[in-house]
């Protein structure tokens, strides 16, 4: 009994603490950029609602997608990818091509130009079948190093090669990719 009353105490001071939150001010690395995106964000058509994501004409993998996350167009990332680089972030666009080994990359596009999409830590795989279809996923901008070997692997196990963002850049240049942590799909048909 006597064990039970500090212990119990601990965890009612425990869950009586506010969490923290999370600061409201852009990343350092966008704070340079908010009135431009700020700009572009009220140009771009407005996103759907996440609980909308959650409806039955969507199909999610890997983490939900948080409600709070800011939300951008695939045009407005692949317009200069490197204020975006590191930041968690929502984007939406059009698939292009998918893995048709596993399911574990995908090519985001904004009609014109496109951006790999990795599946964080390979921990999930994509409906292979999804080309052509709306998509919103959360993650992080990197930067890597192109390099033929992978190229080379990616290539294999794409249906439409010509939607490689590699293709324009050359071995040994960066090239920007997405890393999602979870992925939304909107049902076909």
């Amino acid at each position: 009994m006597r064990m039970i009353a500090p212990v119990l105490a601990i965890l009612i001071a425990a869950c009586s603490t506010e969490a923290p939150t999370q600061s409201e001010a852009p990343a350092p690395e966008l704070a340079a950029q908010a009135p431009a995106h700020e700009a572009a964000e009220a140009d771009a058509p407005d996103a759907a609602p996440h609980d909308e994501v959650a409806s039955t004409d969507w199909t999610s993998y890997g983490q939900p997608i948080p409600g709070e996350a800011r939300v951008f167009t695939a045009r407005q990332v692949l317009d200069n990818p490197a204020n975006f680089a590191g930041n968690e972030i929502v984007v939406e666009g059009e698939i292009a091509d998918v893995c048709q080994k596993m399911g574990c990359w995908a090519v985001l596009t904004d009609g014109e130009r496109n951006i790999r999409i990795t599946m964080k830590d390979h921990a999930y795989g994509i409906d292979m079948q999804s080309h052509g279809a709306a998509a919103r996923m959360y993650g992080v901008v990197t930067a890597r190093q192109v390099d033929a070997e992978k190229v080379a692997h990616l290539k294999s196990e794409s249906k439409h090669p010509e939607q490689m963002p590699e293709n324009d850049v050359a071995t040994g240049e960066n090239i920007y990719e997405f890393v999602a942590a979870g992925v939304a799909l909107h049902k076909q048909g």
